[in-house]
């Protein structure tokens, strides 16, 4: 991967990484207390990927080009979307066992709840692009794309992947952090393999989209949602071994069919 890299130094890439989530950081403090949760998360993110690809056009004139490649094959972004729908019991297990031992505290889950909660079809659409298309942009841009991308100039593509990972998933709070990191190593091999952005934004996209939706139509049904974090209530025993095979399975078959892909395109990325 490394030789398709060329465009973006290590020094260059944490550095954007950092002034891009200091600065949504600061922004989306400075408009906490005049619009809501929700517009403030779609300020966060816009600011998150507007400053990244601004200080990245700076760093390699064309800020797509340091990013990989953008031609994938369908097949492998629907092994992606299918591997992520497999995934979500996996992780709302571990989620539920966390919080049966480390309670989520009640004003967190207020936020939650204010960020994912839809009234009618309207609302959904707003939290679907909020939640859902925002957030799978602009993170998947700042920490796939630039950096594990650039760490992964200086060492190896596992190591990289893994401090990615824990960044993302710290940064996610400590009470969310094992499924997340989970969640995050499947976003991390799929750039990894792939060399490509498009496979951890369809795939992190596919897996906020189900949760919002599971959130929406729980909350219609009078449940409370969502219930593997308010009530820690996991899944069906059965469904997460069954999704937990299927997921494997997936895993294989997208890397198989990613080392295919490489092998048969020359390398004019960087």
């Amino acid at each position: 991967m490394a030789e398709r890299q060329a465009g973006l130094r290590v020094i260059e890439g944490v550095f954007i990484f950092a002034v891009a989530q200091i600065v949504s950081i600061g922004v989306t403090l400075l408009v906490a207390g005049y619009v809501s949760i929700r517009t403030g998360a779609l300020i966060s993110a816009l600011t998150l990927a507007g400053v990244a690809l601004v200080l990245l056009a700076g760093a390699c004139g064309n800020p797509l080009s340091c990013l990989g490649r953008w031609r994938v094959p369908a097949p492998l972004i629907l092994l992606s979307i299918a591997a992520s729908a497999a995934i979500l019991p996996v992780s709302m297990t571990i989620e539920a066992v966390v919080a049966k031992r480390l309670p989520i505290p009640e004003e967190m889950v207020e936020v939650l709840l204010e960020l994912l909660r839809a009234d009618n079809l309207a609302q959904l659409a707003y939290v679907w692009l909020v939640a859902a298309l925002g957030a799978a942009a602009s993170e998947e841009l700042v920490f796939r794309g630039i950096l594990q991308r650039s760490l992964s100039m200086r060492m190896k593509g596992w190591h990289a992947l893994l401090i990615t990972s824990l960044i993302f998933s710290l940064l996610h709070t400590i009470w969310r952090m094992a499924p997340v990191f989970v969640v995050s190593v499947y976003l991390g091999l799929l750039y990894l393999w792939t060399d490509s952005l498009v496979p951890p934004m369809v795939a992190h996209l596919t897996v906020n989209t189900f949760t919002v939706i599971m959130v929406w139509l729980t909350t219609r049904a009078g449940v409370a949602s969502p219930a593997w974090i308010i009530e820690s209530k996991a899944p069906p025993l059965a469904l997460v071994v069954v999704s937990t095979i299927i997921f494997a399975v997936l895993l294989l078959k997208i890397r198989e069919m990613a080392a295919a892909s490489r092998t048969h395109e020359e390398p004019v990325i960087g």
